[in-house]
């Protein structure tokens, strides 16, 4: 049993993008050599900077908290029957302020993705007690993801977003003002969609817990209700 920071406190684990690649990439070259591996080849950025090395992965970022905690939870979760993206590495390597870790390279099997085994694999996520994720692992409340600081966000735009659509939004979020005040909240994974879950040999892998959060069931499940309507995928 692990020791928390407390349910619903703290920022999300990575809530900050990668932008500068050059500086990822120079870094992913440092950590390959550091590591002896083969030379990365950036796979995708965002949050992250995902670099393939033969069989390891190396992702980069900018965490709220020490790196390490990413590899404890995998271990954690890993342990109650969540399938997760084992880590290749133990340890984390620290270049130019970006945090380095290193994961093992999962094949797709190309198949498409079995949502009903998703479904059961955020149940034992869902079951778990927030005092068993590692030490110092953000446990935040959704909206505490800047994403959602409405104001923030149109003050930013307001100015090149027409005036009749930014009254709209303003009316929306005041009639949905206590969207962030509830109950009955669980360890949730926070980013469930398509781009999220690895179909590999041995079925559905959950990836990418930055936004792990402490909020309602439907936190998760919502978003697959009108994705592939929506989205795609």
């Amino acid at each position: 049993m692990t020791e928390s920071m407390g349910a619903g406190t703290g920022r999300a684990y990575v809530d900050q993008r990668i932008d500068d690649i050059d500086r990822a990439a120079a870094v992913a070259d440092l950590a390959a050599r550091h590591w002896d591996l083969s030379r990365p080849v950036l796979l995708r950025h965002g949050m992250n900077a995902i670099f393939r090395c033969r069989d390891v992965v190396v992702r980069i970022a900018t965490p709220n908290a020490p790196a390490e905690r990413s590899i404890a939870l995998a271990r954690v979760l890993g342990d109650v029957g969540v399938p997760v993206v084992d880590p290749a590495r133990s340890d984390v390597f620290i270049a130019d302020g970006l945090s380095v870790t290193a994961w093992h390279f999962v094949e797709s099997s190309g198949e498409p993705i079995d949502w009903c085994a998703v479904g059961r694999a955020l149940r034992i996520v869902h079951a778990m007690a927030p005092e068993h994720l590692p030490i110092g692992l953000p446990q935040p409340h959704p909206s505490a993801f800047p994403w959602w600081d409405f104001d923030a966000l149109l003050g930013e735009v307001a100015h090149v977003v027409d005036a009749a659509a930014v009254t709209g939004i303003r009316h929306a979020i005041r009639r949905w003002s206590g969207w962030a005040s509830f109950d009955d909240r669980v360890v949730c994974h926070g980013d469930v969609h398509p781009g999220n879950v690895i179909m590999s040999e041995r079925g559905p892998l959950l990836i990418d817990w930055d936004l792990l959060c402490v909020a309602p069931r439907g936190w998760d499940h919502a978003p697959m209700m009108t994705w592939a309507e929506r989205w795609g995928g």
